[in-house]
Protein backbone atom coordinates (compact mmCIF):
# COMPACT_ATOMS: atom_id res chain seq x y z
CA UNK A 1 0.00 0.00 0.00
CA UNK A 2 1.68 3.50 -0.92
CA UNK A 3 1.40 5.95 2.01
CA UNK A 4 -0.16 9.04 0.46
CA UNK A 5 -0.76 11.05 3.64
CA UNK A 6 2.44 13.27 3.16
CA UNK A 7 1.49 14.78 -0.02
CA UNK A 8 -2.08 16.09 0.88
CA UNK A 9 -4.01 13.08 -1.15
CA UNK A 10 -6.32 11.43 2.04
CA UNK A 11 -6.31 7.89 0.88
CA UNK A 12 -7.95 6.67 3.95
CA UNK A 13 -11.16 9.09 3.80
CA UNK A 14 -9.92 11.91 6.75
CA UNK A 15 -10.45 15.10 5.47
CA UNK A 16 -9.98 18.59 7.34
CA UNK A 17 -13.44 19.87 9.18
CA UNK A 18 -14.00 23.93 8.90
CA UNK A 19 -15.64 24.41 12.67
CA UNK A 20 -14.92 27.62 14.26
CA UNK A 21 -15.32 26.30 17.56
CA UNK A 22 -13.07 23.48 17.35
CA UNK A 23 -9.66 23.18 15.91
CA UNK A 24 -9.50 21.07 12.08
CA UNK A 25 -7.29 18.00 11.93
CA UNK A 26 -6.68 15.44 9.00
CA UNK A 27 -4.94 12.24 9.59
CA UNK A 28 -3.49 13.39 6.13
CA UNK A 29 -0.89 15.37 7.79
CA UNK A 30 0.26 12.30 9.82
CA UNK A 31 3.01 10.32 8.04
CA UNK A 32 1.98 6.85 9.43
CA UNK A 33 4.16 4.10 8.10
CA UNK A 34 2.50 1.29 5.54
CA UNK A 35 1.99 -0.87 8.41
CA UNK A 36 0.46 0.94 11.01
CA UNK A 37 -1.96 2.49 8.58
CA UNK A 38 -2.85 -0.77 7.42
CA UNK A 39 -3.39 -1.95 10.61
CA UNK A 40 -5.28 0.94 11.46
CA UNK A 41 -7.65 0.69 8.50
CA UNK A 42 -8.51 -2.68 9.34
CA UNK A 43 -9.02 -2.26 13.12
CA UNK A 44 -11.49 0.27 12.46
CA UNK A 45 -13.42 -1.11 9.71
CA UNK A 46 -13.60 -4.29 12.04
CA UNK A 47 -14.83 -2.21 14.69
CA UNK A 48 -17.49 -0.59 12.25
CA UNK A 49 -16.45 2.88 12.93
CA UNK A 50 -15.45 5.45 10.36
CA UNK A 51 -11.51 6.23 9.92
CA UNK A 52 -12.02 9.99 11.25
CA UNK A 53 -14.56 8.98 14.41
CA UNK A 54 -11.97 6.39 15.01
CA UNK A 55 -8.78 9.03 14.85
CA UNK A 56 -11.00 11.29 16.76
CA UNK A 57 -11.16 8.56 19.90
CA UNK A 58 -7.57 7.48 19.59
CA UNK A 59 -6.91 11.14 20.19
CA UNK A 60 -8.86 11.85 22.66
CA UNK A 61 -8.10 8.72 24.73
CA UNK A 62 -4.31 9.47 24.55
CA UNK A 63 -5.20 12.92 25.92
CA UNK A 64 -7.25 11.96 28.89
CA UNK A 65 -4.37 9.40 29.45
CA UNK A 66 -1.75 11.60 29.44
CA UNK A 67 -3.57 14.54 30.93
CA UNK A 68 -2.71 13.97 34.90
CA UNK A 69 1.15 13.73 33.67
CA UNK A 70 1.54 16.69 31.37
CA UNK A 71 -0.12 18.84 34.09
CA UNK A 72 3.05 18.36 36.28
CA UNK A 73 5.23 19.29 33.55
CA UNK A 74 2.83 22.48 32.27
CA UNK A 75 3.28 23.57 36.05
CA UNK A 76 7.58 22.76 35.67
CA UNK A 77 7.36 24.99 32.79
CA UNK A 78 5.08 27.42 33.82
CA UNK A 79 7.24 28.23 36.97
CA UNK A 80 10.20 28.18 34.62
CA UNK A 81 9.06 31.10 32.87
CA UNK A 82 7.28 33.09 35.40
CA UNK A 83 3.98 32.11 34.56
CA UNK A 84 0.89 30.38 35.88
CA UNK A 85 0.15 27.40 34.65
CA UNK A 86 -2.96 28.65 32.75
CA UNK A 87 -1.13 31.79 31.08
CA UNK A 88 1.64 28.97 30.21
CA UNK A 89 -1.48 27.11 28.79
CA UNK A 90 -2.57 29.55 26.96
CA UNK A 91 0.81 30.72 25.25
CA UNK A 92 1.61 27.22 24.27
CA UNK A 93 -2.26 26.34 22.68
CA UNK A 94 -2.09 29.75 20.87
CA UNK A 95 1.38 29.03 19.37
CA UNK A 96 3.54 31.49 21.43
CA UNK A 97 7.17 30.80 21.77
CA UNK A 98 7.79 30.50 25.76
CA UNK A 99 12.06 30.88 24.78
CA UNK A 100 10.84 34.61 23.58
CA UNK A 101 9.88 35.55 27.21
CA UNK A 102 13.44 33.92 28.58
CA UNK A 103 15.56 36.19 26.14
CA UNK A 104 13.54 39.42 27.00
CA UNK A 105 14.13 39.04 30.59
Amino acid sequence: MTNNLDSGEDNIGCTPVVNEKMPSFSVGTVPLGDHDQDWFVVMTKLANKSLRANVANVLSFYVRRRKEEYKEILEYTASKYGLTPEECFERLKNGEDLDSLAKGK
